[in-house]
């Protein structure tokens, strides 16, 4: 993922690089890799886990410079789009505050 976050920056110099994740969110870890077991393969990166887990997975991209955000999807019940947009941002902020007070330029 770095490799291509890396090449994609060289070859169009200024864009913000996203990472597509589907998601499966559950109160542990396995339950929520029970959820995922039956989900068909895709090429996109499947995350099973908390949603503190998934909030230290956006934020380690985000530190290490590899993607500059992500585009989440759930994987296995539309239910966790709630979850996600109402719990996520929180978690976000307190791995990550730097991430927040930042300007972007228009």
């Amino acid at each position: 993922m770095a490799r291509q976050a890396s090449r994609a920056r060289a070859e169009n110099p200024g864009i913000d690089v996203l990472v597509d994740i589907d998601v499966v969110i559950a109160t542990d870890a396995p339950a929520a890799l029970a959820a995922a077991a039956g989900l068909p393969d895709t090429k996109t990166l499947l995350y099973a886990g908390t949603l503190r887990g998934l909030a230290g997975l956006i934020a380690d991209l985000h530190t290490l410079a590899i993607t500059d955000g992500a585009m989440l999807s759930p994987a296995s019940d539309a239910g966790q789009l709630g979850l996600l947009k109402e719990q996520l941002l929180t978690e976000l902020q307190s791995l990550v505050p730097a991430a927040f007070s930042r300007t972007r330029p228009a």
